[in-house]
């Protein structure tokens, strides 16, 4: 096994620490700085979304892109492996959303 691969988080633990899933489920609309993410999830604070967000990259779920002028600035996206977690984001989504917990 390689260090990569032993340092990694399994998907358990990646799902169940708090605020990846909503930050996921954001980014499943398409990029998104992180302002726009702030503004979504009002109640992490910044240092926590933070920290989530260099996580989630570490974990190879996320990236960091430039955006095209006149923009000039970063967002966040999926990588094809974060994307791998469509369907399963999805479903959390629509569950919450039945339940009466998501907007």
């Amino acid at each position: 096994m390689s260090e990569m691969q032993s340092t990694r988080m399994s998907l358990e633990q990646i799902i169940s620490t708090k605020w990846t899933v909503p930050i996921m489920q954001i980014l499943l609309d398409g990029p998104a700085r992180f302002s726009d993410l702030k503004r979504r999830l009002p109640l992490v604070s910044a240092n926590v979304l933070t920290k989530r967000l260099r996580d989630l990259e570490q974990e190879d779920l996320l990236d960091r892109v430039c955006l095209p002028p006149p923009a000039d600035r970063q967002a966040y996206i999926l990588t094809p492996r974060g994307g791998d977690m469509r369907s399963v984001l999805e479903a959390i989504r629509a569950l919450s959303q039945r339940w009466g917990e998501a907007p």
